[in-house]
Protein backbone atom coordinates (compact mmCIF):
# COMPACT_ATOMS: atom_id res chain seq x y z
CA UNK A 1 0.00 0.00 0.00
CA UNK A 2 1.51 3.79 -0.76
CA UNK A 3 1.10 6.03 2.00
CA UNK A 4 -1.40 7.95 0.24
CA UNK A 5 -3.60 5.50 0.15
CA UNK A 6 -2.75 4.35 4.05
CA UNK A 7 -3.82 7.76 4.88
CA UNK A 8 -7.31 7.47 2.98
CA UNK A 9 -7.63 4.06 4.99
CA UNK A 10 -7.18 6.01 7.99
CA UNK A 11 -9.26 9.04 7.28
CA UNK A 12 -12.09 6.32 6.74
CA UNK A 13 -12.02 4.49 9.82
CA UNK A 14 -11.64 8.04 11.86
CA UNK A 15 -14.98 9.13 9.93
CA UNK A 16 -16.74 5.76 10.72
CA UNK A 17 -15.45 6.21 14.30
CA UNK A 18 -16.47 9.79 14.46
CA UNK A 19 -19.66 9.10 13.35
CA UNK A 20 -20.82 6.51 15.61
CA UNK A 21 -19.74 8.31 18.68
CA UNK A 22 -21.65 11.27 17.72
CA UNK A 23 -24.87 9.30 16.65
CA UNK A 24 -24.10 7.39 19.86
CA UNK A 25 -23.98 11.43 21.79
CA UNK A 26 -26.71 12.14 19.83
CA UNK A 27 -28.67 9.26 21.18
CA UNK A 28 -28.11 9.83 24.57
CA UNK A 29 -29.05 13.55 24.62
CA UNK A 30 -32.03 13.21 22.83
CA UNK A 31 -33.05 11.13 26.01
CA UNK A 32 -32.04 13.63 28.16
CA UNK A 33 -33.66 16.57 25.68
CA UNK A 34 -36.99 14.49 26.00
CA UNK A 35 -37.06 14.19 29.99
CA UNK A 36 -36.43 18.42 29.86
CA UNK A 37 -39.04 18.73 27.40
CA UNK A 38 -41.44 17.07 29.60
CA UNK A 39 -39.86 19.43 32.71
CA UNK A 40 -40.66 22.29 31.02
CA UNK A 41 -44.16 21.69 29.87
CA UNK A 42 -44.74 20.70 33.51
CA UNK A 43 -43.30 24.15 34.61
CA UNK A 44 -45.50 26.67 31.92
CA UNK A 45 -48.07 24.65 32.94
CA UNK A 46 -47.91 25.56 36.27
CA UNK A 47 -46.45 28.80 35.31
CA UNK A 48 -49.35 29.07 33.07
CA UNK A 49 -52.16 28.06 35.94
CA UNK A 50 -50.55 30.89 38.50
CA UNK A 51 -51.09 33.78 36.01
CA UNK A 52 -54.52 33.00 35.07
CA UNK A 53 -55.06 32.99 38.72
CA UNK A 54 -53.23 36.28 39.15
CA UNK A 55 -54.74 37.62 36.63
CA UNK A 56 -51.59 39.13 35.07
CA UNK A 57 -48.54 37.44 33.93
CA UNK A 58 -45.23 37.13 36.18
CA UNK A 59 -42.27 37.43 33.23
CA UNK A 60 -39.62 37.75 35.45
CA UNK A 61 -40.38 34.32 37.35
CA UNK A 62 -40.59 32.73 34.25
CA UNK A 63 -37.10 33.72 32.86
CA UNK A 64 -35.57 32.93 36.55
CA UNK A 65 -37.05 29.46 35.69
CA UNK A 66 -36.11 29.70 31.51
CA UNK A 67 -32.50 30.02 33.45
CA UNK A 68 -33.00 27.89 35.96
CA UNK A 69 -33.82 24.76 33.22
CA UNK A 70 -30.55 25.96 31.41
CA UNK A 71 -28.04 25.74 34.25
CA UNK A 72 -30.08 21.85 35.23
CA UNK A 73 -29.41 20.80 31.22
CA UNK A 74 -25.80 21.90 31.35
CA UNK A 75 -25.29 20.46 34.97
CA UNK A 76 -26.65 17.22 33.13
CA UNK A 77 -24.89 17.24 30.38
CA UNK A 78 -21.77 17.38 32.52
CA UNK A 79 -23.04 14.91 34.42
CA UNK A 80 -23.45 12.36 31.63
CA UNK A 81 -19.90 13.40 29.97
CA UNK A 82 -18.60 12.63 33.23
CA UNK A 83 -20.14 9.33 33.88
CA UNK A 84 -19.33 8.49 30.05
CA UNK A 85 -15.40 8.94 31.06
CA UNK A 86 -15.78 6.99 34.24
CA UNK A 87 -17.54 3.98 32.57
CA UNK A 88 -14.53 4.16 29.79
CA UNK A 89 -11.74 4.40 32.92
CA UNK A 90 -13.55 1.19 34.05
CA UNK A 91 -13.62 -0.85 30.93
CA UNK A 92 -10.49 0.23 30.26
CA UNK A 93 -8.95 -0.99 33.70
CA UNK A 94 -11.11 -3.98 33.40
CA UNK A 95 -9.34 -5.23 29.89
CA UNK A 96 -5.98 -4.22 31.26
CA UNK A 97 -6.42 -6.37 34.17
CA UNK A 98 -7.56 -9.35 32.06
CA UNK A 99 -4.74 -9.19 29.72
CA UNK A 100 -2.33 -9.06 32.58
CA UNK A 101 -3.61 -12.15 34.25
CA UNK A 102 -3.23 -14.29 30.79
CA UNK A 103 0.39 -13.12 31.02
CA UNK A 104 1.60 -14.64 33.94
CA UNK A 105 3.52 -11.99 35.59
CA UNK A 106 4.72 -11.68 39.33
CA UNK A 107 2.96 -9.35 41.80
CA UNK A 108 0.45 -8.23 38.85
CA UNK A 109 -1.17 -5.37 40.74
CA UNK A 110 2.20 -3.40 40.81
CA UNK A 111 2.52 -4.29 37.04
CA UNK A 112 -1.01 -3.52 35.92
CA UNK A 113 -0.62 0.48 37.81
CA UNK A 114 2.89 0.33 35.77
CA UNK A 115 1.52 -0.35 32.74
CA UNK A 116 -1.67 1.74 33.05
CA UNK A 117 0.60 4.66 34.13
CA UNK A 118 3.15 4.39 31.26
CA UNK A 119 0.21 3.08 28.98
CA UNK A 120 -2.81 4.58 30.31
CA UNK A 121 -3.82 7.42 27.78
CA UNK A 122 -3.16 5.63 24.64
CA UNK A 123 -5.14 2.61 24.91
CA UNK A 124 -8.42 3.32 22.92
CA UNK A 125 -11.42 0.47 22.36
CA UNK A 126 -12.51 -0.90 18.80
CA UNK A 127 -15.38 -2.77 18.87
CA UNK A 128 -15.09 -4.92 21.83
CA UNK A 129 -11.21 -5.16 21.02
CA UNK A 130 -8.35 -3.26 23.15
CA UNK A 131 -5.61 -1.55 20.80
CA UNK A 132 -2.45 1.19 22.16
CA UNK A 133 -2.15 3.58 19.90
CA UNK A 134 1.58 5.25 20.21
CA UNK A 135 2.16 7.88 17.45
CA UNK A 136 0.02 5.72 14.65
CA UNK A 137 1.69 2.69 15.62
CA UNK A 138 -1.37 0.29 16.95
CA UNK A 139 -1.00 -2.83 18.72
CA UNK A 140 -3.26 -5.24 20.44
CA UNK A 141 -3.87 -4.84 24.13
CA UNK A 142 -1.92 -8.54 25.14
CA UNK A 143 0.92 -8.24 22.24
CA UNK A 144 1.74 -4.65 24.02
CA UNK A 145 1.86 -6.46 27.42
CA UNK A 146 3.78 -9.17 26.43
CA UNK A 147 6.29 -6.73 24.62
CA UNK A 148 6.28 -4.84 27.03
CA UNK A 149 7.50 -7.50 29.32
CA UNK A 150 10.60 -7.70 27.44
CA UNK A 151 11.72 -4.28 28.01
CA UNK A 152 13.75 -3.09 31.34
CA UNK A 153 10.98 -2.09 32.95
CA UNK A 154 8.79 -4.87 32.35
CA UNK A 155 11.32 -7.83 33.10
CA UNK A 156 10.78 -7.36 36.75
CA UNK A 157 7.55 -8.75 36.69
CA UNK A 158 8.50 -11.90 34.94
CA UNK A 159 8.89 -14.96 36.93
CA UNK A 160 12.19 -16.69 37.01
CA UNK A 161 13.37 -19.29 35.18
CA UNK A 162 14.82 -22.01 37.23
CA UNK A 163 18.12 -21.67 36.37
CA UNK A 164 20.46 -20.60 39.05
CA UNK A 165 23.00 -18.21 37.02
CA UNK A 166 23.95 -17.24 33.76
CA UNK A 167 26.67 -19.69 33.47
CA UNK A 168 24.60 -22.68 34.77
CA UNK A 169 23.27 -25.50 33.11
CA UNK A 170 19.63 -26.34 33.35
CA UNK A 171 19.52 -29.91 34.97
CA UNK A 172 16.90 -31.86 34.84
CA UNK A 173 15.34 -34.70 36.81
CA UNK A 174 16.41 -37.89 36.22
CA UNK A 175 14.26 -41.07 36.28
CA UNK A 176 15.62 -43.29 39.05
CA UNK A 177 17.81 -46.28 38.16
CA UNK A 178 16.33 -49.74 38.86
CA UNK A 179 18.46 -51.06 42.18
CA UNK A 180 20.34 -54.27 42.34
CA UNK A 181 19.19 -56.44 45.69
CA UNK A 182 22.68 -55.99 48.10
CA UNK A 183 23.91 -58.46 49.81
CA UNK A 184 24.41 -58.23 53.69
CA UNK A 185 28.05 -58.44 53.47
CA UNK A 186 27.96 -55.85 50.67
CA UNK A 187 25.61 -53.56 52.34
CA UNK A 188 27.75 -53.95 56.00
CA UNK A 189 30.84 -52.53 53.62
CA UNK A 190 28.91 -49.71 52.08
CA UNK A 191 27.90 -48.59 55.36
CA UNK A 192 31.53 -48.51 56.95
Amino acid sequence: MTPEEIKELLKESLTEIKTEILSEVDRKNAGLASNLTKEIKKLSTSASSTTSAEGEPDEPQQKLSLKALQTQLSELQNQLTEKDKQTFVAKRASAVAQSVSKSNVLNASAFQKLFMLEHGELIKEEGNEWFIDKGGQVTRLDEAIKSYLSTDDGKIFVPPSGVNGSSSQETKPKGSQPQTKLTAAQALMEAF
